[in-house]
């Protein structure tokens, strides 16, 4: 069965469990002017998709399934895809378990395929299937396939406005999750997200957002996502047990994310909940992740957050910048800069309106 209708249990859960579970919170602190952008992910089942999508042209529509087998689920896939009304910019596939030989017979109509599959172990496998509409050209540097990552990248070529990279990650579940994250750093720091450009790096990581505060691995991973400028953008559970809740599935952006809307799609393709994104990339990519605010706003300086921002510059890995500077162009690298930099200032420093009030009117001098 490909979705459910109703509220009886999708995989052991149910949607009203679904709804009232654990939310990520990336504003946990004692400091009430701390604020990262943060969208609020929605539970959607078949009947709601495509009244929830919006009818813009102007907007791109990532998708992530962690399928646990193309050859199997193909046919729900496919059929889900005929469903939505709306196209996909990318739909990105985690646990392919394809094999190099058997990689070209799962087609979707519309859309280009390209794979990195594990060539000899069982499992694994990661893939984009790319809307035919749109130009792309792979990035084999960093597209790879080894015990602790698994990983593809495309650049999508927009022609009189930014590229978008797109990447599909996966984490085998025991692979070392600090030398997972020393990868990705590796990643990054390799003028991946150099210029103005859209990222989206999709997958399931097999990291428990959700215990970003009490687990260090975890937390170091998503610090080092935020600090370049990537914010997650599903921050409920993808994958749900009568036992468990955890958000290991997820797409990292640096558009602003106040911008998109995100969801999780009720599915029995595998234990793993489909999860959808949706943002104006075509008519504005720019790399800014601060709150867009109208109107009279001011900053709000105190001391704790000032010592929040010091120690936020102290222990950002500023050897991203270091390791580039003698290859890449010297405005590359401010922006590069000027991106982590913004990051923590808009959080500990965030604009905050100017409201008028009978009360503060009343004050004198």
């Amino acid at each position: 069965m490909l979705f459910s209708e109703d509220n009886n249990l999708i995989n052991n859960y149910s949607i009203a469990e679904a709804d009232t579970s654990s939310v990520l919170d990336l504003n946990k602190s004692d400091d009430c002017d701390s604020s990262i952008p943060q969208l609020n992910s929605s539970y959607l089942t078949l009947n709601e998709i495509n009244d929830y999508l919006s009818n813009d042209n102007n907007v791109d529509r990532f998708m992530h399934i962690n399928c646990r087998s193309l050859p199997k689920h193909f046919d729900e896939i496919r059929s889900l895809i005929n469903y939505i009304s709306k196209p996909l910019t990318v739909l990105a596939i985690s646990e392919s378990w394809l094999k190099p030989f058997n990689e070209g017979i799962f087609q979707l109509p519309g859309y280009t395929f390209v794979s990195c599959s594990r060539q000899t172990t069982t499992g694994g496998g990661v893939g984009l299937y790319i809307n035919d509409c749109e130009q792309f050209r792979t990035i084999p540097e960093f597209t790879l396939n080894s015990d602790v990552i698994e990983c593809i990248f495309v650049e999508i070529i927009r022609h009189n406005r930014s590229n978008l990279i797109v990447g599909c990650i996966y984490r085998p579940p025991s692979a070392d999750l600090c030398e997972f994250n020393n990868f990705l750093t590796n990643i990054f720091r390799n003028n991946l997200l150099i210029g103005n450009k859209g990222i989206f790096i999709l997958g399931d990581f097999n990291v428990n957002l959700l215990h970003y505060e009490t687990h260090v691995p975890t937390s170091n991973f998503l610090n080092g996502m935020l600090s370049f400028g990537l914010i997650p953008a599903i921050n409920r559970p993808s994958r749900i047990s009568n036992t468990t809740e955890t958000l290991i599935d997820n797409i990292f952006t640096n558009c602003n994310v106040l911008g998109c809307k995100s969801a999780l799609l009720y599915s029995d393709i595998s234990d793993h909940l489909p999860i959808l994104l949706e943002c104006k990339t075509k008519l504005n990519v720019k790399s800014k992740n601060s709150l867009s605010l109208t109107g009279m706003s001011r900053r709000v300086y105190h001391q704790s957050s000032i010592e929040k921002f010091k120690s936020y510059l102290r222990n950002t890995d500023w050897d991203s910048i270091i390791s580039i500077q003698e290859k890449t162009d010297s405005n590359d690298i401010y922006e590069l800069f000027i991106n982590i930099f913004n990051i923590g200032f808009n959080k500990y420093f965030p604009k905050k309106l100017k409201t008028s009030c009978k009360k503060c009117l009343g004050k004198s001098g």
